[in-house]
Protein backbone atom coordinates (compact mmCIF):
# COMPACT_ATOMS: atom_id res chain seq x y z
CA UNK A 1 0.00 0.00 0.00
CA UNK A 2 3.04 1.97 0.80
CA UNK A 3 4.83 1.27 -2.15
CA UNK A 4 1.37 2.35 -4.58
CA UNK A 5 1.23 5.70 -2.39
CA UNK A 6 4.71 6.43 -3.67
CA UNK A 7 4.53 5.74 -7.20
CA UNK A 8 1.27 7.47 -7.17
CA UNK A 9 3.05 10.98 -5.46
CA UNK A 10 5.77 10.18 -7.90
CA UNK A 11 3.47 9.85 -10.89
CA UNK A 12 1.52 12.92 -9.66
CA UNK A 13 5.01 14.99 -9.55
CA UNK A 14 5.82 14.20 -12.78
CA UNK A 15 2.67 14.98 -14.10
CA UNK A 16 2.80 18.86 -12.31
CA UNK A 17 6.39 19.16 -13.61
CA UNK A 18 5.12 18.55 -17.51
CA UNK A 19 2.02 20.79 -17.63
CA UNK A 20 4.36 23.22 -16.33
CA UNK A 21 6.76 23.03 -19.04
CA UNK A 22 4.15 22.79 -21.53
CA UNK A 23 2.11 25.55 -19.35
CA UNK A 24 2.75 29.44 -20.21
CA UNK A 25 5.84 29.41 -17.97
CA UNK A 26 7.95 27.24 -20.36
CA UNK A 27 6.90 29.69 -23.48
CA UNK A 28 7.88 32.75 -21.75
CA UNK A 29 11.40 31.53 -20.59
CA UNK A 30 11.89 29.76 -24.22
CA UNK A 31 10.06 33.05 -26.23
CA UNK A 32 12.69 35.39 -24.08
CA UNK A 33 15.87 33.43 -25.36
CA UNK A 34 14.41 33.64 -28.62
CA UNK A 35 14.44 36.93 -28.25
CA UNK A 36 17.59 37.65 -26.55
CA UNK A 37 19.72 35.03 -29.22
CA UNK A 38 18.11 37.20 -31.94
CA UNK A 39 19.00 40.21 -30.40
CA UNK A 40 22.75 39.53 -29.77
CA UNK A 41 23.16 37.96 -33.35
CA UNK A 42 21.17 41.18 -34.94
CA UNK A 43 23.54 43.05 -32.69
CA UNK A 44 26.52 41.67 -34.06
CA UNK A 45 25.36 42.57 -37.83
CA UNK A 46 25.11 46.04 -37.05
CA UNK A 47 28.19 46.62 -35.09
CA UNK A 48 30.27 44.98 -38.01
CA UNK A 49 28.45 46.97 -40.67
CA UNK A 50 28.93 50.60 -37.94
CA UNK A 51 32.53 49.02 -37.80
CA UNK A 52 33.33 48.42 -41.94
CA UNK A 53 31.45 52.02 -42.11
CA UNK A 54 33.64 53.61 -39.43
CA UNK A 55 36.80 52.33 -41.11
CA UNK A 56 35.49 53.38 -44.45
CA UNK A 57 35.57 57.07 -43.59
CA UNK A 58 38.79 57.07 -42.39
CA UNK A 59 37.69 58.94 -38.70
CA UNK A 60 40.15 59.33 -35.46
CA UNK A 61 40.77 55.84 -34.12
CA UNK A 62 39.62 57.16 -30.49
CA UNK A 63 35.91 58.73 -32.16
CA UNK A 64 35.98 55.31 -34.09
CA UNK A 65 36.60 53.03 -30.85
CA UNK A 66 34.01 55.90 -29.00
CA UNK A 67 31.30 55.04 -31.53
CA UNK A 68 30.95 51.50 -32.09
CA UNK A 69 31.42 51.84 -27.79
CA UNK A 70 27.87 54.06 -27.32
CA UNK A 71 26.37 51.98 -30.30
CA UNK A 72 27.19 48.95 -28.28
CA UNK A 73 25.51 50.48 -25.12
CA UNK A 74 22.04 51.55 -27.12
CA UNK A 75 22.04 48.14 -28.46
CA UNK A 76 22.42 46.57 -24.97
CA UNK A 77 19.54 48.41 -23.78
CA UNK A 78 17.01 47.92 -26.63
CA UNK A 79 17.84 43.99 -25.94
CA UNK A 80 17.21 44.50 -21.74
CA UNK A 81 14.21 45.81 -23.23
CA UNK A 82 12.75 43.58 -25.90
CA UNK A 83 13.55 40.91 -23.25
CA UNK A 84 12.11 42.03 -20.56
CA UNK A 85 8.59 42.42 -22.93
CA UNK A 86 9.00 38.38 -23.58
CA UNK A 87 8.48 37.40 -20.16
CA UNK A 88 5.81 39.90 -18.91
CA UNK A 89 7.57 42.82 -17.54
CA UNK A 90 6.49 46.39 -18.35
CA UNK A 91 9.04 47.74 -20.74
CA UNK A 92 7.39 51.28 -19.84
CA UNK A 93 9.30 51.13 -16.53
CA UNK A 94 12.45 49.31 -17.76
CA UNK A 95 12.89 52.27 -20.58
CA UNK A 96 11.81 55.13 -17.32
CA UNK A 97 14.52 53.59 -15.18
CA UNK A 98 17.01 53.24 -18.24
CA UNK A 99 16.69 57.09 -19.03
CA UNK A 100 16.70 57.98 -15.18
CA UNK A 101 19.95 56.01 -14.33
CA UNK A 102 21.10 57.96 -17.86
CA UNK A 103 20.18 61.09 -16.33
CA UNK A 104 21.90 60.73 -13.29
CA UNK A 105 25.57 58.99 -14.81
CA UNK A 106 25.36 62.39 -17.44
CA UNK A 107 24.94 64.47 -14.54
CA UNK A 108 27.56 63.29 -12.54
CA UNK A 109 30.15 63.23 -15.50
CA UNK A 110 29.07 66.78 -16.95
CA UNK A 111 32.97 67.54 -17.46
CA UNK A 112 33.94 64.11 -19.01
CA UNK A 113 31.10 63.68 -21.41
CA UNK A 114 31.72 67.61 -22.34
CA UNK A 115 35.30 67.08 -23.02
CA UNK A 116 34.34 63.83 -24.81
CA UNK A 117 31.53 65.75 -27.14
CA UNK A 118 34.63 68.21 -28.18
CA UNK A 119 36.87 65.79 -28.60
CA UNK A 120 34.52 64.55 -30.98
CA UNK A 121 34.21 68.09 -32.61
CA UNK A 122 37.75 67.92 -32.92
CA UNK A 123 38.56 64.80 -34.76
CA UNK A 124 35.40 65.16 -37.27
CA UNK A 125 35.96 69.33 -38.00
CA UNK A 126 40.01 68.84 -37.99
CA UNK A 127 41.32 72.29 -37.48
CA UNK A 128 44.58 70.72 -36.54
CA UNK A 129 45.76 66.99 -37.05
CA UNK A 130 48.73 64.89 -35.65
CA UNK A 131 51.84 66.66 -36.41
CA UNK A 132 50.81 69.93 -36.43
CA UNK A 133 52.54 73.40 -35.24
CA UNK A 134 49.86 75.05 -33.21
CA UNK A 135 49.30 77.91 -31.45
CA UNK A 136 46.32 78.61 -28.52
CA UNK A 137 47.38 81.81 -27.13
CA UNK A 138 49.44 81.77 -24.92
CA UNK A 139 50.36 78.24 -25.77
CA UNK A 140 51.96 76.36 -28.57
CA UNK A 141 53.28 73.57 -29.83
CA UNK A 142 53.27 69.99 -32.08
CA UNK A 143 49.90 68.16 -31.66
CA UNK A 144 51.44 64.73 -30.71
CA UNK A 145 47.93 63.15 -29.76
CA UNK A 146 44.25 64.01 -30.11
CA UNK A 147 42.48 62.13 -27.47
CA UNK A 148 38.91 62.10 -26.28
CA UNK A 149 39.39 63.87 -23.26
CA UNK A 150 42.68 65.66 -23.90
CA UNK A 151 44.62 67.05 -26.80
CA UNK A 152 48.81 66.89 -26.25
CA UNK A 153 51.56 69.49 -27.56
CA UNK A 154 54.80 69.14 -27.47
CA UNK A 155 56.49 72.24 -26.77
CA UNK A 156 59.77 73.35 -29.03
CA UNK A 157 61.88 72.52 -25.45
CA UNK A 158 60.03 69.18 -25.00
CA UNK A 159 57.47 69.81 -22.61
CA UNK A 160 54.29 68.13 -22.94
CA UNK A 161 51.02 70.04 -22.44
CA UNK A 162 47.60 68.37 -22.03
CA UNK A 163 45.19 70.65 -23.25
CA UNK A 164 41.20 69.82 -22.02
CA UNK A 165 39.16 69.25 -25.57
CA UNK A 166 35.95 71.56 -23.68
CA UNK A 167 38.50 74.44 -23.19
CA UNK A 168 40.12 73.58 -27.26
CA UNK A 169 37.00 73.89 -28.76
CA UNK A 170 36.14 76.99 -27.80
CA UNK A 171 40.14 78.85 -27.98
CA UNK A 172 41.32 80.84 -31.23
CA UNK A 173 43.62 78.44 -32.77
CA UNK A 174 45.91 79.33 -35.26
CA UNK A 175 47.62 76.25 -37.07
CA UNK A 176 51.00 77.19 -38.40
CA UNK A 177 51.00 73.60 -40.41
CA UNK A 178 47.96 73.66 -42.77
CA UNK A 179 49.44 75.25 -45.58
CA UNK A 180 52.71 74.11 -47.23
CA UNK A 181 54.47 76.88 -47.14
CA UNK A 182 54.77 80.05 -44.84
CA UNK A 183 56.29 83.45 -45.22
CA UNK A 184 59.59 84.30 -43.07
CA UNK A 185 59.76 88.25 -42.35
CA UNK A 186 63.24 89.66 -41.18
CA UNK A 187 64.04 93.13 -40.06
CA UNK A 188 67.29 94.75 -40.30
CA UNK A 189 68.48 98.18 -39.29
CA UNK A 190 71.40 100.02 -41.67
CA UNK A 191 73.05 103.35 -41.54
CA UNK A 192 70.93 105.88 -42.80
CA UNK A 193 74.41 106.89 -45.50
CA UNK A 194 74.07 103.21 -47.04
CA UNK A 195 72.50 103.34 -50.52
CA UNK A 196 68.84 102.49 -50.59
CA UNK A 197 69.15 100.42 -53.97
CA UNK A 198 72.52 98.86 -52.93
CA UNK A 199 70.85 97.20 -49.98
CA UNK A 200 67.83 95.91 -51.64
CA UNK A 201 70.57 94.23 -54.09
CA UNK A 202 72.13 92.99 -51.01
CA UNK A 203 68.85 91.22 -49.24
CA UNK A 204 67.38 90.03 -52.55
CA UNK A 205 70.80 88.59 -53.31
CA UNK A 206 71.55 86.96 -49.59
CA UNK A 207 67.97 85.47 -49.95
CA UNK A 208 69.06 83.68 -53.59
CA UNK A 209 71.89 82.04 -51.65
CA UNK A 210 69.57 80.33 -49.36
CA UNK A 211 68.44 77.40 -50.82
CA UNK A 212 65.70 76.67 -48.92
CA UNK A 213 64.06 79.96 -50.21
CA UNK A 214 61.50 79.60 -53.06
CA UNK A 215 61.42 81.32 -56.05
CA UNK A 216 57.79 81.56 -56.58
CA UNK A 217 57.11 83.76 -55.07
CA UNK A 218 60.25 86.07 -55.36
CA UNK A 219 62.15 87.54 -52.54
CA UNK A 220 61.13 90.97 -51.56
CA UNK A 221 63.15 93.96 -50.24
CA UNK A 222 61.95 97.14 -49.09
CA UNK A 223 62.23 99.96 -46.26
CA UNK A 224 60.16 99.47 -43.45
CA UNK A 225 61.23 102.59 -41.49
CA UNK A 226 63.17 105.50 -40.34
CA UNK A 227 64.63 105.62 -37.11
CA UNK A 228 66.44 108.66 -36.69
CA UNK A 229 69.68 108.40 -38.99
CA UNK A 230 69.40 104.88 -39.61
CA UNK A 231 66.69 102.88 -41.75
CA UNK A 232 65.23 99.52 -41.11
CA UNK A 233 64.64 97.53 -43.93
CA UNK A 234 62.05 94.74 -44.08
CA UNK A 235 63.22 90.90 -46.17
CA UNK A 236 60.24 88.86 -47.09
CA UNK A 237 60.85 85.04 -48.54
CA UNK A 238 58.87 82.38 -49.01
CA UNK A 239 60.10 78.45 -47.59
CA UNK A 240 58.72 75.08 -47.61
CA UNK A 241 56.85 74.60 -44.34
CA UNK A 242 59.53 71.94 -42.85
CA UNK A 243 62.23 74.59 -43.15
CA UNK A 244 60.96 76.99 -41.47
CA UNK A 245 62.70 76.33 -37.89
CA UNK A 246 65.91 77.34 -39.24
CA UNK A 247 65.78 79.28 -42.17
CA UNK A 248 66.28 82.44 -40.27
CA UNK A 249 69.42 81.23 -38.86
CA UNK A 250 70.45 80.54 -42.93
CA UNK A 251 68.97 84.43 -43.87
CA UNK A 252 71.02 86.42 -41.55
CA UNK A 253 74.30 84.80 -42.24
CA UNK A 254 73.85 85.42 -45.54
CA UNK A 255 72.77 89.11 -45.53
CA UNK A 256 75.58 89.62 -43.28
CA UNK A 257 78.02 88.09 -45.90
CA UNK A 258 76.44 90.72 -48.31
CA UNK A 259 76.63 93.38 -46.22
CA UNK A 260 80.13 93.03 -45.10
CA UNK A 261 81.23 92.26 -49.17
CA UNK A 262 79.73 96.34 -49.98
CA UNK A 263 80.58 97.75 -46.87
CA UNK A 264 77.33 98.46 -45.49
CA UNK A 265 77.20 99.12 -42.09
CA UNK A 266 74.37 97.42 -39.30
CA UNK A 267 73.00 99.12 -36.52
Amino acid sequence: MQQFLQSLSLDEGIGQLSKMLAGPLFGTIAGALLVLIGSLIVMRILTSVADKVLQRSKLDDGLHSFILSLLRAVLWCVTATFVAGAVGIQTSSLVALIGVVGLAASLALQGTLTNIASGATLMIVKPFVVGDFIEVPPLNGTVTQVGLYYTTLRTNDSKHIFLPNSELVKARIINYSRNPTRRVEALYVVSGSADIVQVKQALIEAAGHVPSVLNDPPPYAGVSTFRGQNIEYTLRVWVDNSKYASILHDINEAVRHQFNERGISMH
